[in-house]
């Protein structure tokens, strides 16, 4: 017997999904509140509409803009509650991927600035 390592189909979840996931970690720890508030936004957005997936890895978010999340290049998003800051990790399988941190409050912008300008998955 073999086991295969390859996902195959959807790995995104519904969006209400995700953001139920970290509102209620969020409840149960209030630290975690910016990571649900940049969730909501983000779901509340154009963005899920022009094919946004999304999905969760324990405490992070994985975004692509296919519903081949981690099948696909992605961006990870993680959040350091002690630092108040947020981290994005585009996970293309390149030997050293594109990063940033920024503080909580940068985070839309950061993730738009991605999405729209670095990664070019949209287009304004």
């Amino acid at each position: 017997m073999t086991l295969s390592t390859t996902i195959e189909g959807s790995t995104a979840s519904e969006w209400t999904t995700v953001v139920e996931r970290f509102v209620g970690f969020a409840a149960a720890h209030p630290a975690y509140q910016p990571m649900a508030d940049l969730i909501i936004r983000l779901s509340q957005s154009e963005l899920p509409g022009a094919g946004l997936s999304a999905t969760a890895s324990m405490h992070d978010l994985l975004l692509a803009p296919t519903t081949l999340v981690v099948q696909t290049p992605h961006l990870r998003v993680s959040f350091d509650p002690e630092r108040d800051t947020f981290s994005l990790l585009y996970d293309d399988g390149s030997w050293k991927p594109w990063s940033s941190e920024v503080p909580s409050a940068e985070a839309w912008n950061a993730i738009d600035r991605f999405l729209f300008k670095h990664a070019r998955w949209f287009k304004r």
